[in-house]
């Protein structure tokens, strides 16, 4: 019977600490001075804050002088090259390679007549004709044949200008 006393009284006693600490809570967050003088602190940073923006804003910006823009002298990004400024230049990417480094596609017959597709260094592939200029050494196009092109390079050494063929295959792949 003593023991069921004791654990009565423990169970009491727990019990009004219990709501004795929550009183005491309840008092000590009902004053509020201390958080009255942390809202204070951060209202007053927050206009030091402030006052140091607007001196620092206070600089004068310099704006860059305008850049004239003279688009009658520009050639339209999306039109070919070919004709710019009245000079009717052809830009052909395939006479800057030399022919070792162009290589042979196929070919293609149409209506009588015969295409060749090379594939350039840079990954491209163009489409040419008899007549064509290719290479690096002002060669051009003379025949064209289902498994080879024929190629009339014209070679200056020393003043003089000697002609040779030269013949693109068409690889065969394994």
């Amino acid at each position: 019977m003593a023991k069921k006393v004791d654990i009565k009284n423990r169970q009491s006693v727990w019990f009004l600490l219990t709501i004795l600490a929550s009183c005491l809570l309840l008092f000590a967050c009902d004053k509020n001075e201390h958080y009255q003088k942390l809202q204070n602190d951060i209202d007053q940073l927050k206009h030091s804050v402030a006052k140091n923006k607007i001196k620092n804003n206070q600089v004068s910006i310099q704006f860059p002088e305008p850049a004239i823009y003279k688009g009658d002298t520009l050639r339209a990004p999306f039109e070919d090259a070919q004709g710019f400024g009245g000079k009717g230049i052809q830009i052909n990417p395939l006479l800057t390679y030399p022919l070792i480094m162009l290589r042979l596609l196929g070919t293609v017959t149409q209506d009588d007549v015969c295409f060749a597709y090379i594939l350039a260094p840079d990954n491209k592939t163009y489409q040419v004709k008899i007549g064509n200029n290719i290479g690096d050494h002002n060669g051009k196009i003379s025949h064209i044949y289902p498994d080879r092109i024929e190629i009339m390079e014209q070679d200056s050494e020393d003043g003089s200008v000697s002609k040779h063929l030269d013949v693109m295959k068409l690889k065969e792949e394994h």
